[in-house]
């Protein structure tokens, strides 16, 4: 039996422990996919597109691996649509993993569909695989052994995995902080041991954002610059630090949400600051609103000097 393995390359882990999985099955099974490292194994030099299409016409099992992440890659989708397509029948076999199978675009969702990070469902796969094409079937003692080794893989694709998207800034989501650059006003307040609170500083920042992060350049009434980075989740809050080496050494952390659509900002900031270049640097904290209109900032939480927070 013939296996053509359709995943995308960076989760080439991941194919891998499908192909050794069929390793400890009852059957001769020749399972190929792109980016194998072994030798004679992937497409190798030269004309790679050719060499995936006549991989494609050979296989009698065409095995589409797809996560939250590849899922849309349209190469997956080349594959399965040519498969497909074919006028000899393929047997083109979804198989999901770290979600559910709602991801599958519509023709995929209609075939026979695998939850590849699942026991059970891998041990119907391979067992109807083995029936309609080597007319065999599983061992109980083999599977146990053979799926017990290929979770364990899977999973640490899945560590890894979950490491990357947590430290390559996938959880900036550019789509709402894009709509925030410009310029914006801030009040500054600060919260003393016995509870009342005053302002501490009104000034102005300038915003603007990449694909993983958002930054403010700020300037205070001491004239002194300062910048803020951070990122702005998915359902509206912003987590950022600040830092400056000038002058004043302030640094801290700001938690704020957006309200009113993305017009004004509110929450709460504390760190080791100064009002001014002759005072100590101490500990701080307060609240901090932010809105792109000055007078509605001056006018937020009407606070004087010694006024109770409460």
């Amino acid at each position: 039996m013939k296996i053509f393995i359709s995943h995308a390359h960076e989760e080439q882990k991941l194919a891998e422990a499908v192909q050794n999985l069929f390793e400890y099955l009852p059957a001769t099974i020749d399972a190929w996919y792109s980016s194998d490292p072994s030798p004679g194994g992937a497409v190798g030099l030269g004309r790679w597109r050719e060499k995936v299409v006549k991989e494609l016409e050979e296989a009698e099992v065409i095995l589409a691996i797809l996560t939250p992440e590849s899922a849309i890659r349209p190469w997956i989708g080349f594959e399965t649509a040519y498969a497909l397509g074919m006028r000899e029948e393929k047997d083109v076999v979804p198989i999901v993993f770290f979600t559910d199978l709602e991801i599958l675009p519509a023709p995929l969702r209609n075939l026979s569909c695998y939850r590849g990070d699942d026991r059970d469902s891998v041990e119907r796969m391979c067992t109807k695989m083995l029936t309609k094409h080597a007319g065999k079937s599983l061992k109980e003692d083999v599977w146990n052994l053979a799926s017990e080794d290929y979770l364990a893989r899977v999973r640490e694709f899945n560590k890894q995995r979950l490491g990357k998207a947590l430290f390559h800034g996938h959880f900036h989501t550019y789509d709402t902080a894009k709509h925030m650059k410009g310029v914006w006003f801030s009040k500054w307040t600060q919260i003393h041991e016995d509870g009342k609170e005053d302002v501490f500083e009104i000034d102005e920042l300038d915003v603007s954002t990449t694909k993983n992060r958002i930054r403010m350049v700020g300037q205070g009434a001491k004239g002194v610059l300062y910048p803020v980075e951070g990122v702005v989740s998915s359902n509206g809050h912003v987590a950022m630090c600040y830092w400056s080496e000038s002058e004043i050494p302030i640094c801290g952390t700001v938690l704020m949400e957006l309200i009113g659509g993305n017009r004004i900002m509110v929450g709460s900031w504390e760190g080791f600051t100064a009002k001014t270049l002759d005072e100590r640097l101490h500990h701080v904290k307060g609240r901090v609103v932010m809105s792109r209109d000055r007078k509605k900032v001056e006018g937020y939480w009407d606070l004087a000097p010694g006024t109770s927070s409460s």
